[in-house]
């Protein structure tokens, strides 16, 4: 899922669509698009896994359905910018 939403903020945001998320928002106008999506990927995979080590199953699904969503909102935008 997380790469998943690297290479849709990717596609939307060469497509001129702007970042919803503030903190990602943040990271990617002061890190650089890439380095700022990767740092917070690497956030939310070094949670996933603590999550899933500690045997927190439940907590991982709802990760994994969370993004799950953002990567289809991801989808949603850039076909909204398609149709522009």
């Amino acid at each position: 899922m997380q790469a998943a939403d690297v290479l849709t903020t990717l596609t939307f945001h060469a497509m001129g669509v702007a970042e919803a998320n503030p903190v990602a928002r943040y990271l990617m106008t002061h890190l650089g698009t890439l380095a700022g999506l990767l740092l917070l990927k690497g956030a939310a995979v070094s949670i996933g896994i603590a999550c899933g080590m500690a045997s927190h199953p439940v907590f991982v699904r709802r990760f994994n359905a969370f993004y799950g969503v953002i990567v289809a909102i991801n989808y949603l935008s850039i076909c909204a910018a398609l149709h522009h």
